[in-house]
């Protein structure tokens, strides 16, 4: 608090460990932090707290990061969209269909835009608070490692998986552009995590849309034929829910 002229609330609930502003726009910025209790049996309290502080301490909600990746999330729907001929010549009779496939996909590439850059944001704020309260070094490899513990490549369905699989020890489920990526950020100010993003993002965009193509695909096909669509909703939740 007295580092950032802040004031920050900790709350212990049964919700999983997160940070949020309260109130933005106020003079003096206000935070409040869930610990998870009973506490999650891959993370202690204490990690959890230093993890969670360390998320004020170097400015996680300041950068504007989280605009950014949803006007990409935007962008990168759009030219999707027309890639696959989903932007002209729709019947009218399907028009609202497609708009449904359109919010169902955006929803999706906005998640895992966001999950790849939480996964190296906590990556980045974790490398320097080690550096400044050293007991946290062990902690922190000790609730990366234990989470990691039952990742397979079953696990490995978008970006964010294999960012999370570098992150959690587990380098034999993803690849050493992964790891490289999520290691770059290390030690960086605020804009890291949104930097690293946008040098890695043609291969998360090439990952979602190898995860979407079948889905667009078909869509175009019944557009084509004049035929009833169908909402790709349960396959997108799927890997959001992941």
């Amino acid at each position: 608090e007295e580092l950032k002229a802040c004031k920050i609330k900790l709350v212990y609930s049964k919700k999983k460990n997160f940070a949020c502003e309260q109130k933005p726009g106020k003079k003096q910025q206000e935070y409040i932090i869930n610990i998870q209790t009973p506490a999650d049996p891959c993370i202690s309290k204490k990690a959890a707290v230093y993890h969670e502080l360390s998320h004020v301490l170097w400015d996680s909600f300041v950068s504007g990061s989280i605009e950014i990746l949803k006007d990409w999330s935007v962008i990168t729907t759009e030219n999707l969209m027309a890639k696959y001929g989903l932007t002209k010549n729709i019947p009218t009779h399907l028009q609202s269909h497609v708009e449904q496939v359109k919010v169902s996909i955006m929803g999706f590439i906005k998640e895992i835009y966001i999950n790849c850059f939480n996964s190296l944001e906590d990556q980045r704020i974790e490398s320097l608070t080690q550096n400044v309260w050293l007991a946290t070094r062990g902690m922190f490899r000790t609730a990366t490692t234990n989470c990691g513990k039952d990742m397979d490549l079953t696990n490995m369905l978008t970006p964010s998986d294999h960012f999370l699989a570098a992150r959690f020890h587990r380098p034999e489920l993803t690849t050493k552009v992964w790891a490289d990526a999520l290691h770059r950020v290390e030690g960086t100010g605020m804009t890291g995590a949104i930097a690293v993003m946008s040098e890695v993002k043609e291969l998360i965009d090439k990952h979602i849309e190898e995860n979407l193509k079948k889905q667009l695909s078909n869509t175009s096909e019944q557009c084509k034929q004049g035929g009833k669509i169908s909402t790709p909703i349960n396959i997108i939740n799927q890997y959001i829910e992941k």
